[in-house]
């Protein structure tokens, strides 16, 4: 990825968007993996909610998307019953909570931070 930035980084804002990242994706396949159906439609509600880009036309954006567009369908590879959707649910429910706890915990010490200087 860093390689196609340097060449061209309007050849690698085609290639990062949903269209290209989740063409592995389909129900047919699912169905051959033995994918209860309502997951397999689980899966691809969830691809579809997705946005089609990243949201800002940079590096840092596309890398970002990259990675949780690959986190994602790596999450899903194990998926195949509606107990390992709630398993999976939990373990993103788990992953939420603590990066919120991290983004107060960094607010608090900026806000403290603030707080010395302007006394």
């Amino acid at each position: 990825m860093n390689e196609l930035e340097i060449i061209s980084p309007s050849l690698a804002a085609s290639v990062i968007t949903k269209k290209e990242l989740f063409n592995t994706f389909s129900l047919k396949d699912e169905k051959e993996k033995g994918t209860d159906p309502v997951v397999a439609r689980i899966k691809q509600l969830i691809i579809q909610r997705v946005d089609t880009s990243p949201k800002k036309d940079s590096k840092e954006d596309r890398m970002k998307y990259l990675n949780a567009a690959q986190n994602l369908l790596e999450s899903f590879i194990p998926v195949r019953t509606l107990s390992n959707v709630i398993e999976l649910y939990h373990d993103i429910n788990k992953h939420l909570q603590a990066e919120n706890r991290m983004m107060r915990t960094l607010i608090n010490e900026s806000m403290n931070s603030i707080k010395i200087f302007m006394f």
